[in-house]
C-alpha cells in the first residue's frame, strides 16, 4: 500500500490502533489526523501524536488560556513614563484644531485629570 492509507495503516499498527479509536472521536480533526500520517517515519508519527494528546489533555483541563501576569513596573520607570507624557503634551499645539477636535481632546484630559487625582488621593 502507497499514499494515504497505506500511511494510515502504518499509524494504525505503530499506535496499537489507538488512531481507530480517535477516528470515532470528534475532538481529534481529520485534519490533525492527515497531518500525522504525512510523517514520514514512525517515530515522527509517535512524536506527534503524543503532542496531539497532550494538547487535547491541557485543553480539557482548562490550562490553555492561563497566562502569566507582567511583574509591576518599578517606580522610577513609571516616573519616567509620566515625565515623558508631560514633555508630549507641553509640545501639543492645538491652535489648529477644529472646535470639535478640541472638544474631543479637552474630554480626554479631564477624564486624565480624575484618573491622576484618584492616584495622588491613594
Amino acid at each position: 500500500m502507497s499514499g494515504f492509507w497505506g500511511t494510515y495503516v502504518k499509524i494504525c499498527v505503530s499506535f496499537n490502533d489507538s488512531v481507530v479509536a480517535t477516528r470515532s472521536n470528534p475532538t481529534v480533526t481529520r485534519k490533525a489526523l492527515i497531518n500525522i500520517a504525512r510523517k514520514k517515519q514512525t517515530r515522527g508519527m509517535t512524536t506527534a501524536w503524543k503532542k496531539l494528546k497532550e494538547k487535547m489533555a491541557k485543553e480539557e483541563s482548562g490550562q490553555k488560556g492561563q497566562k502569566k501576569s507582567k511583574p509591576a513596573a518599578p517606580p522610577s520607570d513609571l516616573k519616567d513614563w509620566v515625565d515623558k507624557t508631560k514633555e508630549k503634551l507641553a509640545a501639543i499645539d492645538p491652535s489648529a484644531w477644529s472646535d470639535a477636535e478640541k472638544a474631543d481632546f479637552v474630554a480626554s484630559l479631564t477624564e486624565l485629570k480624575k484618573t491622576i487625582l484618584t492616584l495622588v488621593k491613594k
